[in-house]
């Protein structure tokens, strides 16, 4: 039975891993090359060069494996059950049942330990729990949770302390690549957004269906991907809004993350279902023009926290001045296939007389999206 898998960043390779301990990196040249384990590998990864492959087992062990022949590299001892790794920057990042990190210099082989951080941007399940802590990327501060003190935020060497006024229990948190911003999750699935260092509250509350399993910030910090069991929401930072739908899976989802060429999110499911889902986003657009770029994409906008639909003028009115900026951007925009603005100039000039017809006839209807299978 196959437990996962994930796409290549060239979208040619297709990596899975199954409970009899093989792994195989399928593509479309020709048979797949197999890598087999003594027991169930609970993860893979392939490296960006495409050159390696990195498994975890239950036994404590992260292996690195070459894709050239299947050949064994090197060998990770953690020392404990591991519930995750990653490869990070010519690095890999082991994670114990325990919650302990331990990070590896890949050229020399050599076991460095750190403590706990969220340099690789990611809060995996290790992190989501009734007590723990995480550690800003630059290691300046630190959040702590437990249900008797709350949060609170502290710098490294502990002189300052400050409470986070969450109202309800935090299982998890998350601190941006900038550090400047901090999230937090409670049970029942609130999400808050917290200025660092000050504490204050950024954005108002969001709210997932279900606990929060996972969130990933995008390389700018202009977006944050958060997924429960149900569903994986992508919101702005900017003003906290959703982005597009909910990318909802049939099967219990397991994880989400950013394809490696930022215009798609790719989830996995229980059922080892690897679902890709269109975000449109333009990773360098600028920040202060975010809400515009959202009402215009999802014909809506948001006032006194509730949405509201556009009627067909506010619309037409707030697509002229976003096309203007658009327009300005895409000169020097650096994600050319993420563009929104470039996707969306192709559909208003293949189907103008029927978006027209459409919007004049539906007040506040909203510009049908594709359906990814939400």
């Amino acid at each position: 039975m196959v437990l996962g898998g994930s796409i290549s960043p060239d979208k040619k390779k297709v990596l899975t891993w199954s409970v009899d301990g093989s792994v195989r990196l399928w593509n479309v040249t020709g048979p797949p090359l197999v890598i087999r384990h003594q027991g169930a590998v609970l993860g893979a990864e392939l490296s960006k060069d495409g050159r390696s492959i990195l498994t975890w087992t239950d036994d404590g062990i992260a292996r690195l494996w070459s894709t050239a022949d299947g050949a064994l590299q090197a060998e990770l001892l953690h020392g404990e059950s591991l519930v995750a790794a990653q490869l990070v920057d010519g690095q890999a990042v082991t994670r114990g049942r325990r919650g302990d990190a331990r990070w590896w210099n890949l050229k020399g082989l050599r076991h460095e330990a750190r403590p706990r951080s969220h340099r690789d941007g990611m809060a995996l399940a290790s992190q989501i729990a009734p007590e723990g802590n995480v550690t800003s990327p630059d290691g300046r501060y630190t959040l702590r949770w437990n249900p008797k003190a709350g949060a609170r935020l502290e710098t490294a060497g502990g002189d300052v302390s400050i409470e986070l006024r969450t109202n309800g229990t935090v299982y998890g948190g998350l601190f941006s690549h900038q550090g400047d911003l901090l999230l937090t999750w409670r049970g029942d699935g609130v999400v808050q957004f917290w200025k660092v260092p000050g504490g204050e509250a950024a954005l108002p509350p969001i709210k997932q269906d279900q606990p929060v399993t996972g969130a990933v910030f995008s390389r700018d910090d202009s977006l944050v991907l958060i997924w429960d069991s149900d569903c994986a929401r992508l919101w702005s930072t900017v003003d906290g809004t959703p982005v597009i739908p909910p990318m909802r899976s049939e099967s219990s989802l397991i994880r989400a993350s950013f394809s490696p060429d930022k215009a798609e999110v790719v989830t996995e499911s229980l059922d080892s279902t690897v679902q890709s889902w269109d975000i449109g986003a333009d990773y360098d657009f600028p920040r202060k023009d975010w809400p515009l770029l959202i009402e215009v994409a999802t014909g809506a906008t948001v006032e006194n926290g509730m949405e509201r639909p556009l009627s067909p003028k506010e619309w037409k009115d707030k697509k002229a001045d976003y096309i203007k900026v658009a327009a300005e951007h895409v000169r020097t925009c650096k994600y050319q296939n993420a563009n929104l603005y470039l996707k969306q100039k192709q559909f208003w000039n293949a189907r103008p007389r029927a978006l027209s017809s459409a919007r004049s006839s539906t007040a506040g209807h909203r510009p049908q999206r594709p359906d990814r299978g939400s």
